[in-house]
Protein backbone atom coordinates (compact mmCIF):
# COMPACT_ATOMS: atom_id res chain seq x y z
CA UNK A 1 0.00 0.00 0.00
CA UNK A 2 1.71 3.44 -1.30
CA UNK A 3 0.48 6.49 -2.38
CA UNK A 4 1.50 7.67 -5.71
CA UNK A 5 0.16 10.64 -8.11
CA UNK A 6 -2.60 9.84 -10.09
CA UNK A 7 -2.73 11.73 -13.17
CA UNK A 8 -6.87 11.74 -12.90
CA UNK A 9 -6.51 13.47 -9.49
CA UNK A 10 -3.87 15.74 -10.78
CA UNK A 11 -6.27 16.85 -13.95
CA UNK A 12 -9.27 17.15 -11.51
CA UNK A 13 -7.08 19.83 -8.92
CA UNK A 14 -8.83 22.95 -8.46
CA UNK A 15 -5.77 24.38 -8.66
CA UNK A 16 -4.97 23.41 -12.61
CA UNK A 17 -8.39 25.03 -13.11
CA UNK A 18 -7.04 28.15 -12.23
CA UNK A 19 -5.34 27.88 -15.79
CA UNK A 20 -2.20 30.02 -15.07
CA UNK A 21 1.36 28.91 -14.60
CA UNK A 22 1.64 29.67 -10.57
CA UNK A 23 -0.90 27.47 -9.68
CA UNK A 24 0.36 24.83 -11.78
CA UNK A 25 4.00 25.28 -10.16
CA UNK A 26 1.90 25.06 -6.15
CA UNK A 27 -0.08 22.03 -7.91
CA UNK A 28 3.60 20.47 -8.57
CA UNK A 29 4.81 21.24 -5.14
CA UNK A 30 1.91 20.20 -3.23
CA UNK A 31 2.30 16.38 -5.02
CA UNK A 32 6.54 16.92 -4.17
CA UNK A 33 5.75 16.03 -0.47
CA UNK A 34 4.80 12.17 -1.97
CA UNK A 35 8.51 11.89 -2.76
CA UNK A 36 10.36 12.94 -0.15
CA UNK A 37 10.35 17.09 -0.35
CA UNK A 38 10.35 18.15 3.02
CA UNK A 39 7.67 20.31 3.97
CA UNK A 40 9.64 23.28 4.97
CA UNK A 41 11.51 23.05 1.65
CA UNK A 42 8.29 23.37 0.19
CA UNK A 43 7.28 26.37 1.55
CA UNK A 44 10.84 27.77 1.20
CA UNK A 45 10.30 27.23 -2.33
CA UNK A 46 7.30 28.54 -2.58
CA UNK A 47 8.44 32.00 -0.79
CA UNK A 48 11.51 32.36 -3.50
CA UNK A 49 8.10 32.00 -6.40
CA UNK A 50 6.51 34.85 -4.78
CA UNK A 51 9.55 36.92 -4.19
CA UNK A 52 11.05 36.67 -7.71
CA UNK A 53 8.08 37.42 -9.22
CA UNK A 54 7.10 33.99 -10.47
CA UNK A 55 3.51 34.01 -8.91
CA UNK A 56 1.40 36.31 -10.11
CA UNK A 57 -0.61 35.13 -6.68
CA UNK A 58 -0.67 36.74 -3.08
CA UNK A 59 2.24 34.44 -0.97
CA UNK A 60 1.69 32.69 1.83
CA UNK A 61 0.70 34.73 4.97
CA UNK A 62 3.26 34.37 7.42
CA UNK A 63 0.75 31.81 9.55
CA UNK A 64 0.14 29.69 6.77
CA UNK A 65 4.09 29.45 5.81
CA UNK A 66 3.88 28.32 8.90
CA UNK A 67 1.50 25.78 9.33
CA UNK A 68 2.87 24.28 5.71
CA UNK A 69 6.39 23.33 7.42
CA UNK A 70 4.86 22.42 10.52
CA UNK A 71 5.01 18.97 12.31
CA UNK A 72 1.92 16.65 11.20
CA UNK A 73 0.22 16.74 14.69
CA UNK A 74 -0.65 13.87 17.00
CA UNK A 75 -2.56 14.13 20.31
CA UNK A 76 -2.35 11.70 23.38
CA UNK A 77 -4.97 10.72 26.13
CA UNK A 78 -2.30 11.57 28.80
CA UNK A 79 1.30 13.12 28.70
CA UNK A 80 2.64 9.81 29.64
CA UNK A 81 1.41 7.43 26.65
CA UNK A 82 3.70 6.66 24.09
CA UNK A 83 2.63 8.05 20.47
CA UNK A 84 2.76 5.33 17.89
CA UNK A 85 3.04 5.37 14.18
CA UNK A 86 -0.18 4.02 12.36
CA UNK A 87 0.46 4.45 8.87
CA UNK A 88 3.16 5.89 7.23
CA UNK A 89 1.18 7.06 4.00
CA UNK A 90 -0.84 8.40 6.02
CA UNK A 91 1.27 11.35 7.21
CA UNK A 92 2.24 11.73 3.70
CA UNK A 93 -1.27 11.93 2.40
CA UNK A 94 -1.51 14.61 5.66
CA UNK A 95 1.10 16.43 4.14
CA UNK A 96 -0.34 16.38 0.71
CA UNK A 97 -3.38 17.69 2.09
CA UNK A 98 -1.90 20.63 3.80
CA UNK A 99 -0.37 21.90 0.98
CA UNK A 100 -3.81 21.57 -1.42
CA UNK A 101 -5.40 23.37 1.45
CA UNK A 102 -2.66 26.37 1.86
CA UNK A 103 -2.52 26.71 -2.09
CA UNK A 104 -5.87 27.18 -2.33
CA UNK A 105 -6.93 23.78 -3.98
CA UNK A 106 -8.71 21.88 -1.17
CA UNK A 107 -11.80 20.46 -1.12
CA UNK A 108 -14.57 23.37 -0.30
CA UNK A 109 -14.91 23.46 3.51
CA UNK A 110 -12.17 21.96 4.51
CA UNK A 111 -9.91 23.47 7.25
CA UNK A 112 -7.53 20.70 7.58
CA UNK A 113 -7.16 17.42 5.62
CA UNK A 114 -8.98 14.60 6.62
CA UNK A 115 -5.31 12.67 6.81
CA UNK A 116 -4.30 14.90 9.37
CA UNK A 117 -7.19 14.58 11.70
CA UNK A 118 -6.35 10.98 11.70
CA UNK A 119 -2.80 11.66 12.18
CA UNK A 120 -3.68 13.82 15.78
CA UNK A 121 -6.61 11.80 16.98
CA UNK A 122 -4.93 8.21 16.07
CA UNK A 123 -3.44 7.83 19.65
CA UNK A 124 -6.88 8.84 21.54
CA UNK A 125 -8.86 6.49 23.17
CA UNK A 126 -12.71 6.08 22.92
CA UNK A 127 -12.85 4.75 26.10
CA UNK A 128 -11.26 7.45 28.06
CA UNK A 129 -13.55 10.36 27.66
CA UNK A 130 -13.56 11.26 24.23
CA UNK A 131 -16.48 12.73 23.69
CA UNK A 132 -18.96 11.30 21.03
CA UNK A 133 -18.82 14.18 18.64
CA UNK A 134 -14.98 14.16 18.32
CA UNK A 135 -15.03 10.05 17.72
CA UNK A 136 -17.61 10.78 14.55
CA UNK A 137 -15.61 13.07 13.41
CA UNK A 138 -12.27 10.49 13.72
CA UNK A 139 -14.91 8.36 11.40
CA UNK A 140 -15.84 10.88 8.75
CA UNK A 141 -11.75 11.48 8.29
CA UNK A 142 -10.82 7.78 8.47
CA UNK A 143 -13.36 6.87 6.13
CA UNK A 144 -12.25 9.30 3.72
CA UNK A 145 -8.40 8.91 4.14
CA UNK A 146 -8.48 5.44 4.23
CA UNK A 147 -10.19 5.74 0.80
CA UNK A 148 -7.82 7.69 -1.13
CA UNK A 149 -4.60 5.05 0.24
CA UNK A 150 -6.38 1.43 -0.35
CA UNK A 151 -8.90 2.77 -3.40
CA UNK A 152 -11.72 1.51 -1.66
CA UNK A 153 -15.14 2.93 -0.79
CA UNK A 154 -16.22 5.15 2.14
CA UNK A 155 -19.15 2.56 2.34
CA UNK A 156 -16.98 -0.63 2.38
CA UNK A 157 -14.80 0.98 4.46
CA UNK A 158 -17.38 1.73 7.09
CA UNK A 159 -18.81 -1.80 6.38
CA UNK A 160 -15.54 -3.65 7.13
CA UNK A 161 -15.32 -1.44 10.36
CA UNK A 162 -18.03 -1.62 11.66
CA UNK A 163 -18.60 2.21 11.26
CA UNK A 164 -21.34 4.30 11.35
CA UNK A 165 -22.24 6.93 8.55
CA UNK A 166 -20.97 10.52 9.26
CA UNK A 167 -21.92 12.53 6.08
CA UNK A 168 -19.84 15.41 4.39
CA UNK A 169 -23.22 17.35 5.51
CA UNK A 170 -22.87 16.57 9.05
CA UNK A 171 -19.11 17.94 9.13
CA UNK A 172 -19.05 20.63 6.67
CA UNK A 173 -22.05 22.45 6.64
CA UNK A 174 -22.64 25.78 8.73
CA UNK A 175 -25.31 24.37 9.83
CA UNK A 176 -24.18 20.74 10.48
CA UNK A 177 -24.44 18.38 14.04
CA UNK A 178 -20.48 18.23 13.61
CA UNK A 179 -19.53 21.45 11.94
CA UNK A 180 -18.45 23.34 15.53
CA UNK A 181 -16.36 20.00 16.58
CA UNK A 182 -14.94 20.31 13.35
CA UNK A 183 -14.13 23.65 13.64
CA UNK A 184 -12.59 23.06 17.42
CA UNK A 185 -10.48 20.35 16.48
CA UNK A 186 -8.78 22.52 13.06
CA UNK A 187 -8.37 25.18 14.36
CA UNK A 188 -6.57 23.13 17.75
CA UNK A 189 -4.08 21.58 14.37
CA UNK A 190 -3.63 24.36 12.91
CA UNK A 191 -2.32 26.55 16.30
CA UNK A 192 0.16 23.52 17.62
CA UNK A 193 1.85 23.15 14.32
CA UNK A 194 2.16 27.26 13.89
CA UNK A 195 3.52 27.56 17.39
CA UNK A 196 5.85 24.69 17.16
CA UNK A 197 7.93 26.47 14.34
CA UNK A 198 7.92 30.04 16.38
CA UNK A 199 11.57 30.94 16.35
CA UNK A 200 12.29 27.18 15.00
CA UNK A 201 15.56 27.14 13.21
CA UNK A 202 13.43 25.35 10.35
CA UNK A 203 11.23 28.15 9.99
CA UNK A 204 11.19 28.77 5.97
CA UNK A 205 10.56 32.18 6.43
CA UNK A 206 14.21 32.14 8.33
CA UNK A 207 16.03 31.82 4.98
CA UNK A 208 13.51 33.51 2.74
CA UNK A 209 13.23 36.92 4.73
CA UNK A 210 17.36 37.47 3.92
CA UNK A 211 16.54 36.56 0.25
CA UNK A 212 13.29 39.15 0.16
CA UNK A 213 15.70 42.07 1.90
CA UNK A 214 18.37 41.73 -1.12
CA UNK A 215 15.34 41.60 -3.75
CA UNK A 216 13.43 44.23 -2.06
CA UNK A 217 16.57 46.62 -1.89
CA UNK A 218 16.84 45.66 -5.62
CA UNK A 219 13.14 46.37 -6.85
CA UNK A 220 13.12 50.09 -5.18
CA UNK A 221 16.72 50.72 -6.33
CA UNK A 222 15.63 49.72 -10.27
CA UNK A 223 11.97 51.47 -9.62
CA UNK A 224 14.20 54.90 -8.40
CA UNK A 225 16.30 54.19 -11.98
CA UNK A 226 13.66 54.22 -13.91
CA UNK A 227 11.79 57.18 -12.13
CA UNK A 228 12.39 60.68 -14.14
CA UNK A 229 13.86 58.87 -17.31
CA UNK A 230 12.52 59.27 -20.67
CA UNK A 231 10.89 56.85 -23.07
CA UNK A 232 14.37 56.35 -24.96
CA UNK A 233 16.58 56.23 -21.78
CA UNK A 234 14.08 54.02 -20.43
CA UNK A 235 14.72 51.28 -23.25
CA UNK A 236 18.45 51.74 -23.00
CA UNK A 237 17.88 51.16 -19.38
CA UNK A 238 15.77 48.26 -19.68
CA UNK A 239 18.63 46.35 -22.50
CA UNK A 240 21.33 47.49 -20.19
CA UNK A 241 19.23 46.18 -16.74
CA UNK A 242 18.78 42.40 -18.86
CA UNK A 243 14.61 43.31 -19.23
CA UNK A 244 13.09 40.77 -21.77
CA UNK A 245 10.50 43.27 -22.59
CA UNK A 246 9.78 43.86 -26.51
CA UNK A 247 9.51 47.55 -26.89
CA UNK A 248 9.86 50.89 -24.44
CA UNK A 249 5.58 50.84 -24.49
CA UNK A 250 5.95 48.24 -22.05
CA UNK A 251 8.00 49.78 -19.74
CA UNK A 252 5.21 51.23 -17.74
CA UNK A 253 3.68 47.54 -17.11
CA UNK A 254 7.48 46.66 -15.86
CA UNK A 255 7.32 49.66 -13.65
CA UNK A 256 3.65 48.70 -12.39
CA UNK A 257 5.13 45.16 -11.95
CA UNK A 258 7.89 46.44 -9.72
CA UNK A 259 5.80 47.54 -7.64
CA UNK A 260 3.79 44.52 -7.23
CA UNK A 261 6.58 42.55 -6.60
CA UNK A 262 8.12 45.32 -3.97
CA UNK A 263 3.98 45.63 -2.03
CA UNK A 264 3.95 41.34 -2.23
CA UNK A 265 7.81 41.20 -0.48
CA UNK A 266 6.41 44.19 1.79
CA UNK A 267 3.08 42.07 3.29
CA UNK A 268 5.02 38.96 3.20
CA UNK A 269 7.60 40.67 5.76
CA UNK A 270 6.47 43.77 7.35
CA UNK A 271 9.23 44.25 9.52
CA UNK A 272 11.16 44.91 6.38
CA UNK A 273 9.19 48.47 5.60
CA UNK A 274 10.30 49.28 9.42
CA UNK A 275 13.47 48.98 8.63
CA UNK A 276 13.54 50.88 5.26
CA UNK A 277 12.10 53.83 7.17
CA UNK A 278 14.47 53.68 9.71
CA UNK A 279 16.80 54.43 7.33
CA UNK A 280 15.79 56.56 5.04
CA UNK A 281 15.17 58.94 8.29
CA UNK A 282 11.34 58.31 8.69
CA UNK A 283 9.56 57.37 11.56
CA UNK A 284 8.85 53.86 12.12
Amino acid sequence: MSLTTDVKVLGNSPLLKHGDQSSFLRLVLSHAALYGMPPQVVALLDDLGAILGVYNHQPLSKGQAAYVAGPIVQWQTSRHQPAVERIEEMRELAHQQRLHIAFGGGPDGHMVGTAEIVCAMGNLHKEFDMPPEYYDIFIWAASDALSIITHESVPAILKTRGWKVVSDDDVLRPTGRLHATYQTISLSIRREAIASMEGHQENPRRYSRKIAEQYLKDYRQQLADMDGMTEAELAGFAESSGSNLASADMLPVSKALLEVYIQRIERMFPELVNDQQIAEGAPA
